[in-house]
């Protein structure tokens, strides 16, 4: 990814510091790439999805447990 960023650098599709370019940058690495420097409403969702799938899953483990004390 780092080689693919330099590169692309070099060939003007980014800016000097990596940043996305407005028309020029390939659709693909705008939907794709994430930097995590700038980037900071991306990572705060991946946070949040993560978090919420983790409790989604204790959730549905202790629904499962219960059910058993249940029909114990």
């Amino acid at each position: 990814m780092a080689l693919q960023k330099k590169k692309m650098v070099k060939e003007g599709k980014l800016g000097k510091h990596g940043e996305k370019l407005e028309g020029v940058t390939p659709v693909e690495w705008s939907r794709d790439y994430v930097d995590y420097n700038r980037d900071v409403s991306q990572v705060l969702r991946i946070i949040c999805i993560t978090k919420l799938t983790q409790f989604s899953g204790s959730l549905r483990l202790l629904g499962h447990q219960l059910q058993q004390s249940l029909l114990l």
